[in-house]
């Protein structure tokens, strides 16, 4: 589930680069559109991740809904204003979906670091998959028609909700533990914001997001421009 939570997330991330340019928007235009999505993820990712310990799998289904919505809207509209604001929505959905599924992830593998590697691992691909097959797909089933590739994206998106709301009845109530317990949503919440510090004094942890932050900045630069001049 979290596999396919990952892979529809990112293959709407980049599904659009052959469709935004349709816009005909000047190149700044197009790529604040692209960005959007990205800078409002920046900014709630902490959000989400602080409180994502309390609610379990509850804010990757949130993510989930929010993106049958916005890519239901980039379906039956074409106009900038309104795409901008459905792609800024979906940076704060796929917040949820990230931090919600790794946290299910590790949860499930929590006892078992070499299945914990490989399982996330298997997880990561889904977000590759969905980065890789996105622009040909977009492109071929938006010279179908318009709408198609949202259309199908929600409905994929929609089962994967489903499915979801499923599993996360099936899985059994977490056990009552004390409110001193650093296990308990208590104790997390006093914990959080010293760990959080640790990691960013961490020089490991820095130099892994200053590597991130470099390559992606190339993979955003090109989202932005290559679906305007590859005609």
């Amino acid at each position: 589930v979290v596999w396919l939570a990952l892979f529809a997330d990112y293959i709407l991330m980049t599904i659009v680069i052959p469709i935004f340019p349709v816009l005909q928007e000047s190149e700044v235009s197009t790529g604040m559109l692209f960005s959007a999505k990205a800078a409002l993820q920046i900014f709630s990712a902490p959000l989400v991740a602080s409180a994502v310990d309390d609610h379990g799998l509850r804010p990757l289904m949130l993510g989930l809904a929010i993106e049958v919505a916005s890519t239901l809207v980039f379906a039956f509209t074409q106009d900038y204003a309104i795409w901008f604001g459905a792609r800024a929505c979906q940076g704060l959905a796929s917040a949820c979906i990230l931090s919600s599924g790794f946290l299910h992830v590790q949860r499930a593998y929590a006892d078992d670091p070499p299945a914990l590697g490989a399982a996330m691992g298997t997880v990561t691909t889904g977000i590759i998959s969905g980065v890789v097959l996105g622009p040909p797909i977009g492109g071929i089933l938006y010279g179908v028609s318009t709408a198609l590739p949202f259309l199908l994206l929600a409905s994929l998106l929609a089962i994967v909700l489903i499915m979801t709301v499923i599993l996360s009845c099936m899985m059994s109530s977490a056990a009552t533990v004390p409110a001193d317990d650093p296990a308990s949503p208590e104790g997390k919440r006093a914990n959080a914001h010293s760990k959080a510090v640790k990691l960013l004094a961490d020089s490991r942890i820095t130099v892994v997001l200053g590597a991130l932050f470099v390559a992606n900045a190339a993979i955003s630069c090109l989202e932005a421009t290559i679906g305007m001049y590859a005609t």
